[in-house]
């Protein structure tokens, strides 16, 4: 929860920043969140703030979907098109003006405990017309990666997703998961646990408190 908080901020920065210079450099009181929820992400683009996803508390942990515009020039939030597929811990990125989604986690079940079932579903979201187009899916189902655009390509880093044999789709604090590295970062890994436990994979190992397995996993979305 706290690092979607913290995207959220930054984001917000992001579109704010020209007015808080205006300001001298003050922060400045904006209308509060519409539907609080834990686990939202946000992204800016076209001057906009958009923030999407949303997570009904354990033990319940059903995503919401949730899609919500704030507008700078007007001071407002408003509602737009739910997700096309409610998810959360999404990983999002902007590119032309429109913003796009990969993976995350949907509902799902582990014996009797709701848990979450790790996606490799990629979506394109036009802010403008307010409409969600699907895309080619991820090679691998994954929650909780990060999204960056770079010379017009689309970059999808890391994330968690099931442990290898695993017959369950779903994963559970309870069980073992796997969690997504870059390829350097599976490299260091090789060089001993040590390197294991300074890399930010630890942060999910906390989240999972299990076994974790770690593999090289970047993708690469060219669009066009």
């Amino acid at each position: 929860m706290l690092t979607r908080t913290i995207s959220i901020a930054f984001s917000l920065l992001s579109v704010l920043a020209p007015a808080a210079n205006a300001q001298g450099g003050k922060w400045l009181s904006l209308p509060p969140f519409p539907e609080p929820h834990e686990e939202v992400i946000g992204q800016a683009a076209n001057g906009k703030m958009y923030v999407f996803a949303g997570l009904v508390s354990a033990p319940i942990w059903l995503p919401v979907g949730m899609v919500y515009e704030y507008d700078p020039a007007t001071n407002q939030w408003t509602k737009k098109k739910p997700m096309a597929l409610p998810a959360h811990h999404l990983a999002l990125t902007e590119y032309g003006g429109k913003i796009y989604v990969f993976g995350g986690f949907t509902e799902g079940k582990v014996g009797n405990l709701a848990a979450w079932t790790p996606v490799n579903n990629a979506f394109e979201y036009d802010p403008m017309k307010d409409t969600w187009k699907p895309l080619a899916p991820m090679p691998t189902k994954r929650g909780a990666a990060v999204a960056g655009t770079v010379n017009g390509k689309i970059y999808v880093i890391g994330g968690a997703t099931t442990a290898p044999g695993a017959t369950n789709p779903a994963i559970h604090p309870t069980i073992a998961q796997r969690v997504l590295s870059t390829p350097a970062r599976a490299a260091r890994r090789r060089g001993g646990a040590a390197e294991v436990a300074r890399a930010p994979e630890a942060a999910l190992r906390l989240l999972w408190p299990a076994t974790v397995v770690l593999a090289a996993a970047l993708v690469v979305y060219r669009s066009g």
